[in-house]
């Protein structure tokens, strides 16, 4: 028996209609993949705001962060002020005196007592890492104290350990600025007057007069300087703080948000402590005027007998040396960082006012 064979309008018909089939089989599978997708981004959504509603309210990151910038980073002004007074003080008892781990410790735990904090229900302790290094200075300015602070782990995700790494070393920082400011702070003109008068009335008459003058004028020096250094950390790390906050003060706020957030602050701080690698010569010199400093405050200590004006010299040589440096290296920035503390810190050590009395 012969088939008949299918005419072409029927072929063309039968191919339609497996094309049909297959489109809309494909447009089935499309649908089917773009719904999964839409589920899996609502249910991935969900996840991410609940763990955002977990880290802000359960966990209190923004609490912790508080914590953090009132200690590592001087907010709390009247705690670290204390705390940081009962060091300073230890160190300028005598010109070869040194921190010890006891003292340390006494004086964390004491600054505690004084304010009414709980030493067992506070995320926050001090160590003491003692060196046998024996540098001048090491020997003047203030260092190995560090802070510890237990972070609750789930928060890790966002302040890494190295992040901590990043507030310890800013911490440190500012300790040593205000170590130079309390030592220059600390020296009386009526004391260093009156005391030296007594006990050297000839030295007093014959060359006491150019001394005296050129110990007040370098002290005023010396002090510009460190209150511009210290007006710039604290101006940039407290600008920092309040912009930080600012932003997490939208609700829409996500986990991405939170952690890029983080990372601009730390590099605000970075910026302010002098961390950043192009930053480093800088940083250096900072610590040779601390350094100038503490030796300016114990020959001062010592009296007016141990006082040569080749040193007064010798210390005004090195500080202007260090300050042209600094000066030198922010000149070329200074048209690009319009109202910035690190304008005003260059702008200040430039503007050097007492160096013509």
């Amino acid at each position: 028996m012969q088939i008949p064979k299918s005419s072409l309008l029927e072929i063309n018909r039968n191919q339609l209609t497996r094309s049909s089939d297959i489109n809309q089989s494909t447009n089935i599978e499309n649908i089917l993949e773009k719904f999964s997708e839409q589920i899996l981004l609502n249910k991935c959504n969900q996840l991410i705001n609940q763990l955002t509603d977990d880290i802000l309210n359960r966990l209190k990151y923004l609490t912790h962060i508080e914590y953090i910038r009132n200690f590592f980073l001087f907010e709390n002004g009247s705690f670290m002020h204390q705390f940081a007074l009962r060091l300073y003080s230890k160190l300028s008892h005598t010109i070869h005196e040194r921190l010890d781990a006891f003292t340390v410790l006494v004086s964390f735990d004491s600054t505690l007592t004084m304010f009414g904090l709980e030493k067992m229900q506070y995320p926050l302790s001090v160590i003491y890492q003692s060196t046998n290094e024996s540098s001048t200075t090491t020997k003047y300015i203030i260092q190995n104290v560090q802070l510890k602070y237990d972070l609750p782990k789930e928060l890790f995700i966002i302040i890494k350990p190295d992040h901590m790494d990043i507030y310890q070393k800013c911490f440190a920082f500012v300790l040593q600025v205000k170590q130079a400011k309390y030592v220059l702070d600390q020296l009386v003109f009526s004391e260093f007057r009156v005391k030296n008068r007594v006990r050297n009335r000839r030295l007093y008459r014959h060359q006491s007069y150019q001394l005296h003058h050129e110990m007040f004028l370098l002290r005023a020096r010396l002090l510009h300087a460190v209150n511009a250094v210290n007006n710039f950390v604290l101006t940039t790390f407290h600008t920092a703080g309040e912009q930080f906050l600012d932003k997490h003060s939208n609700k829409s706020i996500d986990i991405e948000s939170i952690i890029n957030f983080h990372e601009k602050f730390l590099t605000a701080l970075s910026i302010g402590s002098l961390l950043q690698p192009k930053q480093q010569a800088i940083r250096d010199q900072l610590m040779k005027l601390f350094e100038i400093v503490t030796i300016f405050a114990r020959r001062w200590q010592l009296g007016f007998d141990s006082i040569k004006i080749e040193h007064i010299n010798k210390l005004q040589s090195e500080f202007n040396q260090t300050k042209q440096f600094i000066s030198i290296v922010l000149k070329p920035f200074l048209p690009r960082m319009i109202d910035s503390p690190l304008r005003a810190l260059a702008c200040a050590l430039q503007d050097d006012f007492y160096s013509n009395v």
